[in-house]
């Protein structure tokens, strides 16, 4: 079984279970042959309830992929004034599927906004109250079930954490905007033009908006599809 050789101190993974939200730590210390220590992560501004038995999924990335494991937590410690979990790794690393995370092409308005832990996120019921600082209102360029990419003005730095305010009715404006939280993972700029192409990954996501986003992606991909055959016949 592939242990801790992979997965390293200060390493930020996305830690999940079947029915749980998708959130973001970070492994404090290796502890020992697929032992971590990592700090338990907050959900509504509160932290999560772990204890021992529980197995959970982590989620790690690499610039080869995304790779995930299972492990058990063996114990919840108090170290700093902080709750850590202690996990043990039950499960081979293994490396997710691109096409579990297809990208589509697409334009959609988005505004980049101030992130907080503990923020409203999700798709509005009835109105959106608009109170988030927006640095940038922009476009994306291409969006899959758990990232997106976006042209940008303004710089952006790798590990930066924004949230963003997606639109699903393309450019126009009539429809409450999707709430996400995303952190940057790569930016590239055009020296000539200054319009940037920014990278974010998707955190802090819920099953449910995991499956409002993967159903968004298949009917564009269908969409897109059946338009080629139109127009190559």
């Amino acid at each position: 079984m592939r242990t801790h050789k992979i997965i390293s101190a200060g390493d930020r993974v996305d830690m999940f279970t079947d029915e749980s939200n998708i959130l973001r730590t970070e492994i404090w210390e290796v502890l020992g042959e697929g032992e971590y220590l990592a700090a338990i992560p907050c959900s509504g501004g509160e932290q999560v309830q772990l204890q021992g038995g529980d197995e959970i999924s982590l989620a790690f990335h690499r610039e080869s992929g995304k790779y995930l494991t299972r492990v058990m937590v063996t114990d919840v410690v108090t170290r700093y004034g902080v709750r850590f979990a202690e996990l043990k790794q039950v499960s081979d690393v293994e490396k997710k599927q691109r096409r579990n995370d297809y990208r589509v092409a697409v334009r959609l308005r988005v505004q980049i906004c101030e992130y907080s832990d503990g923020m409203e996120i999700g798709l509005p019921l009835f109105f959106d109250n608009g109170t988030e600082k927006v640095f940038e209102k922009t476009e994306t360029i291409d969006i899959s079930s758990s990232g997106v990419a976006i042209r940008a003005m303004r710089e952006y730095k790798p590990g930066e954490k924004y949230l963003l305010k997606l639109f699903f009715d393309g450019l126009e404006e009539k429809e409450y905007p999707l709430k996400i939280s995303a952190e940057v993972v790569r930016t590239s700029a055009d020296s000539e033009t200054g319009i940037s192409q920014v990278g974010m990954r998707f955190i802090d996501q819920t099953n449910h908006m995991t499956r409002f986003l993967t159903n968004f992606v298949q009917n564009q991909e269908r969409r897109q599809i059946m338009n080629r055959r139109f127009f190559a016949q």
